[in-house]
């Protein structure tokens, strides 16, 4: 999921607050395939000459990965 959010404390200036998601074929948390779809959704959901004061990039649905090899389980503290 990737937000953007203006000032929302400021009447002179127009306010933005939206969000969009995206899901990857598989789970990752290779930074390199998360950039550039968090890029595109950012550049859909931001409006030109709206400054942000928020914005960025949230996993979510990750699940917790168990490590299953039992020379890991013995070895691990």
């Amino acid at each position: 999921m990737a937000f953007v959010q203006s000032n929302p404390f400021d009447p002179n200036v127009l306010f933005c607050n939206k969000a969009a998601s995206s899901a990857f074929p598989e789970p990752t948390n290779y930074v390199i395939d998360l950039i550039q779809p968090t890029t595109v959704m950012l550049n859909q959901i931001s409006k030109e000459g709206i400054k942000c004061k928020k914005c960025g990039k949230k996993k979510i649905g990750c699940q917790r990965q168990f490590k299953t090899d039992p020379f890991y389980l013995k070895t691990a503290k």
